[in-house]
């Protein structure tokens, strides 16, 4: 919709300039497992999934939200089953960002969740330690976890200092994204 586009109605809740920290990432169906895919030319379907990982700017800091939402309001059998993988990792995730927690700590928790669920969908055929300790898991989760979120979308910080994992302090602020990717050719 074009208020939306101009920002003006962001910009009426005290968003600034055009309201958005980043250009909105849109994706549904196949398109959904292309990181940052931005043509968006797909008509979805009932049965769909569509991803939106936008952001507004507030105060001059950035926003970074990331959901999967059923086109037709309703998750298939599958597809809860993976919601729920999904959300059991945000949680667990999330519940460790408090001051004192290795900034790693919070991706490691995401990828032992994210792993248990694997198995317990059947598939990875082993234990979730062996998922996580031989990196299977990256068949279906490339990225980090978590970036610093602030004046940028991407804000400057060191993840680690003198080679250790940085722990959070009061005032930090991260994005906590887990996901799992299924290519339309996985089997």
């Amino acid at each position: 919709h074009d208020r939306f586009r101009s920002g003006r109605d962001s910009e009426r809740h005290g968003c600034d300039g055009g309201g958005w920290s980043y250009p909105a990432i849109v994706a549904g169906g196949n398109n959904a497992c292309i990181l940052h895919y931005n043509t968006n030319h797909m008509r979805l379907q009932a049965g769909d999934l569509l991803l939106i990982d936008a952001g507004a700017e507030y105060g001059s800091f950035a926003g970074d939200v990331t959901r999967t939402i059923p086109v037709d309001g309703a998750y298939r059998t599958t597809q809860r089953a993976v919601y729920e993988v999904v959300l059991a990792a945000q949680l667990a995730s999330t519940a460790l960002c408090k001051a004192g927690v290795p900034f790693e700590q919070v991706h490691e928790a995401t990828v032992d969740e994210l792993c248990r669920g694997v198995c317990g969908l059947g598939l990875f055929k082993g234990s979730w330690q062996e998922c996580k300790e031989t990196k299977a898991y990256r068949r279906w989760y490339m990225h980090n976890t978590s970036h610093w979120l602030g004046l940028d979308v991407h804000d400057a910080g060191r993840y680690r200092t003198d080679g250790v994992s940085r722990p959070l302090q009061p005032g930090m602020v991260l994005t906590v994204e887990p996901g799992l990717y299924f290519q339309p050719d996985d089997d």
